[in-house]
């Protein structure tokens, strides 16, 4: 752009009346939020501007950085960056709060995984397997979720603070839920139907 100012006006082009406004208003509030033209602009081209303030609720609770994890559970930067990238997650730096306590915790887990004898080719593939799980799972939530929050007359800033809103309430509760999978009377019920 040589230094000129963002065209953010640009971000709504092609939308009239209330979804011109609810688009400049969600616009103006993530550019508070510390959202660049080029996020913007690239979440408007992928048709996801309406999803980064709940990309914003997951990042209220990241307050730890890879650099912090490392210490936590006694690992290199290198390992915590590189568990990360098998799960399916952005690449961020190592001081770049993006990690939560559950981290810690999961990779203490893992930790003793390692202790008891699995495999690094082991603990990687459960990894990735678990990522794939989790991104599915998040997508298949938000299309359930999306067609029962969404109203007639939305915008998109509407729909967008919904989202962040339900996300806010259901996330804690996600956790149990998630981890009750693994609980050996889930795990022996669910091979009675395979």
């Amino acid at each position: 752009m040589n230094g000129a100012e963002p065209d953010w006006e640009s971000l709504a082009s092609g939308l009239d009346g209330d979804l011109h406004a609810g688009r400049i208003r969600l616009i103006d509030e993530l550019r508070a939020a510390g959202h660049s033209y080029a996020e913007l602009r690239e979440a408007v081209e992928q048709d996801r501007l309406s999803v980064l303030p709940l990309e914003d609720v997951y990042r209220e609770t990241a307050a730890l950085t890879a650099r912090d994890v490392a210490t936590s559970c006694d690992m290199s930067i290198d390992e915590v960056l590189r568990i990360r990238g098998l799960l399916g997650l952005s690449t961020v730096s190592a001081d770049e709060a993006a990690f939560d306590q559950a981290t810690c915790d999961a990779l203490l887990v893992l930790r003793a995984g390692r202790d008891f004898g699995m495999s690094q080719q082991a603990i990687d593939g459960l990894l990735v397997t678990l990522g794939r799980a989790m991104w599915q799972l998040a997508s298949d939530a938000l299309i359930i979720l999306g067609d029962e929050f969404v109203h007639r007359g939305d915008t998109e800033y509407e729909l967008a603070y919904r989202y962040a809103e339900v996300a806010r309430l259901l996330a804690p509760a996600a956790v149990p839920m998630v981890s009750a999978g693994f609980h050996p009377t889930y795990a022996s019920a669910c091979g009675r139907y395979s």
